[in-house]
């Protein structure tokens, strides 16, 4: 008999939301020194554990983590729910500035050259 059709739980690492995700934290670990990549965990578990209340504060925290790869936080814009937790877009705002700051820092070092 053939077999029924998994049964797709929005929770699960099945979706294509969190396959997303971990691939973010891939390319984190593998751009990151391991220090960085530890505190960018620990920043993420604490949100969660805080019940997700500070989207703004974890904006900055990984924006001072990442001030140096703004194509990270660039691409943390996709891997946070923005949509659900950022009623007043001040996270969305913060990131966006964090990543015009980056950019900026990264011409400069690159003019230096």
């Amino acid at each position: 008999p053939p077999k029924a059709p998994k049964r797709q739980n929005p929770d699960s690492f099945d979706s294509q939301e969190h396959r997303n995700a971990f691939a973010y934290v891939m390319v984190v670990k593998n751009a990151t020194s391991h220090d960085t990549y530890r505190a960018f965990l620990e920043a993420l578990h604490t949100y969660q554990k805080n019940g997700r209340e500070d989207l703004v504060g974890l904006v900055s925290r990984v924006a001072e983590l990442f001030r140096a790869h703004a194509d990270l936080l660039r691409d943390f814009e996709h891997f946070l729910p923005f949509e659900e937790e950022d009623r007043d877009g001040a996270a969305k705002e913060a990131l966006r500035g964090a990543v015009a700051g980056a950019e900026r820092s990264g011409e400069k070092k690159r003019r230096r050259r």
